[in-house]
């Protein structure tokens, strides 16, 4: 069977850009190299679908975390090249009806210690924030939607679940970090229009030590001093709108205008149920930069669903390519590809790759799925679920879930946050591991934890735990909290609808040998879709010769769903109410006593007993009154009277 043209969709889009001088491999983790920015939208239509996008993934560069620790290669001489754009549209049928669209814009700029920098392609706004308040890395992602991992299998940028987040990671040569955090938000909120400077106040951010370590080629951090130099913010509530896409779509080096980016409409991506924008900057060696956007739907032409048609190709672009990836359902393409050259791409992963000035505007994907078809439950090996619980308006709790699916223990790090009022309670905190039988396994306990207690209205709580998952097994963190009563002026907008408390978030590497067996028991349509940190563009990560190569390939970054907590709100129609009764009575006494003290006092005169100055409805109400009594008095005497005996 087929589906109908359009029945569902969604869509993302992500830039990002490179700056830097080459010499060192990319598997090197603190280093001196190039530098990539990269910012991304994402958005999944309505009726199913789902998209997400971003920018160089990469999260953990160079040494695995917690797996192999690969220093990789440094290469002596020094790799000079010049400015490169490439643009990449990677398609994905994820079955049931929904597609993924991942765009991926690449720019590079070589970096000249003179500071003599030309910005023809790299967008000047970006290097001219970072170079302003020292900034290394920094990642903005605003989420409107929840990415199903289950039933859509990984998504292509490891994001956050709903609302804003934002990390960055300063130089050492920044002597304020406080400074120059909340300065460098309030320029992120200028550039794209969202509101992150209130994550500059120190109650509404924080620093972290494991779950984040440097994902490009940074100064020489460590575990220690890492924290005093990286920031890190949620807002689980942040909407996401035109206004933040249209500066996104302003750093691309042709804009809107020409190039895959012409194919996105705001009004086709904002129509979808799912969007996530995605801003992040990071050192790289001379390897292609990262800008990303994607997309889902059903069979569909692009020029429809995005609702843009390509004009012309982008000029200043080398490489122009839509990539379609390998399905669960089996697809039919319109225009037929080119046998694919497996020398170049991947066949396990690959299934089409057409230059897109050629076909942008004719291509016509269509899903087939026999009958008997069933594309069935992926697997993740780990998953994350984080609820709310508890009653009433003075206690609650909160119990997060890890379900490690493998058949061998994985060691992960877990982060969670809370805000100020909600008090947790560290003497609450604990862990329960079961196996897929339901039955207890001990010892269950982490093997390291961090805890800094929030301070009413100062700061938020941070929780982090670095925990080892046995293998099949379910394993639980749950602690109890207090809700606190704000002031009235701290509530946040529609607080009777309640307050999100941040996403937590897993982090966990796969060595080579787990990730080797995982992908045994995988199909390749599930691997990860994530850009590891040795890959800059696809190009290079569905490579036929990229299959060997490991380094990065195994970190995994897993987000839950904001949760919803009712807290105690007062009654905000009272003030209205009070004042608009106070404002009444005053209003009819003063109008009273104001017209008895200012009206002038004039004589009545009478003529034959009528009040000839009261106003004539006065007067007509009296004269009709007396002909009321006198025809009443004139009944009166006309009745006969008894006789008497």
């Amino acid at each position: 069977g087929g589906v109908d043209a359009g029945s569902d969709g969604s869509v993302s889009a992500g830039g990002a850009v490179d700056y830097g001088a080459g010499g060192v491999s990319l598997s090197v983790s603190y280093g001196v190299g190039d530098s990539s920015a990269g910012a991304g939208v994402g958005v999944t239509g309505a009726g199913g679908g789902g998209v997400d996008d971003g920018v160089g993934d990469g999260d953990f560069g160079g040494a695995g975390y917690g797996g192999d620790d690969d220093a990789g290669s440094a290469d002596g001489g020094s790799a000079a090249y010049c400015d490169d754009f490439q643009e990449e549209l990677l398609v994905k049928d994820l079955g049931k009806g929904l597609s993924a669209f991942h765009f991926n814009f690449v720019t590079r700029q070589p970096h000249y210690e003179s500071g003599s920098h030309n910005f023809h392609i790299f967008p000047k706004p970006l290097y001219q924030i970072i170079s302003k308040y020292f900034v290394d890395e920094f990642k903005l992602s605003i989420v409107q939607g929840f990415w199903d991992r289950d039933a859509w299998g990984p998504s292509f940028v490891q994001t956050v679940n709903g609302g804003a987040e934002v990390w960055a990671l300063f130089s050492p040569k920044a002597t304020d970090i406080g400074k120059s955090w909340s300065f460098f938000l309030e320029a992120l909120s200028g550039q794209f229009c969202a509101s992150l400077s209130h994550l500059g106040l120190y109650k509404n951010s924080f620093s972290l030590k494991w779950p984040h370590r440097p994902s490009g080629l940074s100064e020489n951090f460590t575990s220690e001093n890492l924290a005093k130099y990286f920031r890190y913010g949620q807002l689980p509530h942040e909407e996401l709108c035109t206004e933040n896409f249209t500066p996104w779509a302003k750093l691309l080096p042709c804009k809107k205008l020409m190039g895959l980016a012409s194919l996105l409409r705001p009004r086709s991506v904002f129509r979808a149920r799912y969007n996530s924008l995605n801003i992040e900057l990071r050192r790289v060696c001379s390897a292609p930069d990262c800008q990303h956007i994607s997309v889902e739907l059903p069979p569909w032409s692009l020029a429809v669903l995005l609702g843009g048609r390509l004009k012309e190709a982008c000029p200043v672009a080398s490489r122009s390519q839509i990539i379609v990836l390998q399905s669960r359902p089996r697809l039919t393409l319109s225009p037929s590809a080119l046998p694919l050259n497996s020398s170049a791409w991947d066949p396990r992963r690959v299934f089409a790759v057409y230059d897109s000035h050629k076909v942008a505007n004719s291509l016509i994907i269509t899903t087939v799925e026999s009958p008997g078809q069933q594309s069935g439950e992926l697997t993740t090996p780990v998953s994350l679920m984080k609820y709310a619980t508890g009653k009433g308006d003075i206690f609650g709790g909160v119990r997060i879930v890890l379900r490690n699916r493998m058949d061998v223990p994985v060691k992960a790090v877990l982060f969670d946050s809370a805000p100020w009022y909600t008090e947790i309670y560290y003497n609450s905190l604990n862990t329960n591991c079961q196996d897929t039988a339901g039955r207890s396994i001990e010892p269950c306990t982490a093997d390291r934890v961090t805890f800094r207690p929030s301070v009413v209205r100062e700061r938020m709580a941070v929780l982090e735990m670095l925990l080892t998952l046995p293998p099949n097994s379910l394993l639980t963190v749950s602690y109890s909290f207090k809700k606190l009563l704000m002031r009235w002026n701290e509530y946040p907008p529609d607080a009777n609808h309640g307050v999100y408390l941040p996403a937590a978030s897993v982090v966990f590497q796969l060595s080579a040998e787990r990730l080797k067996r995982l992908h045994k028991r995988q199909k390749p349509v599930d691997w990860e879709t994530a850009l590891p940190m040795w890959a800059g563009t696809y190009a290079d990560f569905f490579a036929a010769d990229g299959r060997n190569r490991r380094v990065g390939d195994g970190l995994v970054r897993l987000y839950s769903e904001p949760v919803l907590v009712r807290l105690p709100v007062p009654d905000f129609s009272m003030p209205f109410n009070a004042l608009c009764l106070v404002c009444s009575i005053v209003a009819i006494v003063f109008g009273s006593g104001h017209k008895a003290a200012t009206n002038a006092m004039m004589p009545v005169l009478k003529v034959d007993g009528e009040d000839v100055d009261r106003p004539p409805l006065f007067r007509f109400l009296a004269s009709l009154r007396r002909h009321i009594l006198a025809l009443i008095s004139s009944c009166k005497g006309s009745q006969p009277h008894p006789k008497a005996e």
